[in-house]
């Protein structure tokens, strides 16, 4: 049962970490208010949606690397918020490079490899914070 219990908290933590990580993008590349205050229904609408758009993009690209990290935490029953954070902070850094390769531009700016970064460890805070604190099947 215990196993169970594990696995749903690794699910919501990764949902979770991963709708951070897209909300933590989008307010450092829009922001959070419109430029026009007569659009802000719009901007609070297309935010929302472009927020969970953002999410299904993160979580394609980091599932199998953040199920590699997740089922390590488990097994060794890591709880520290340091290991969480520098987990996403290198998955966002790999996000990073890894946006050279795919749209073969010639280099990322300093720019977007720090905003990826600092959402990478926005998730993985995130994670922390919902399913890393009590990680691990051994004794608690």
């Amino acid at each position: 049962m215990q196993i169970i219990g594990r696995l749903f908290a690794a699910g919501l933590g990764f949902l979770a970490a991963v709708l951070a990580a897209a909300v933590f993008l989008l307010v450092a590349e829009v922001g959070t208010s419109p430029e026009n205050p007569v659009d802000a229904d719009w901007f609070w609408g297309l935010f929302v949606v472009s927020s969970t758009v953002t999410a299904s993009a993160i979580g394609a690209y980091v599932a199998t690397p953040a199920l590699v990290a997740i089922l390590i935490s488990e097994i060794f029953a890591i709880r520290s918020w340091m290991a969480f954070a520098a987990l996403g902070g290198a998955l966002g850094l790999t996000a990073a490079s890894s946006i050279v390769v795919v749209s073969e531009a010639g280099s990322v700016t300093g720019v977007d490899a720090t905003v990826l970064t600092a959402a990478g460890l926005v998730g993985g805070l995130a994670y922390w914070a919902v399913a890393g604190r009590t990680a691990g099947l051994r004794g608690r």
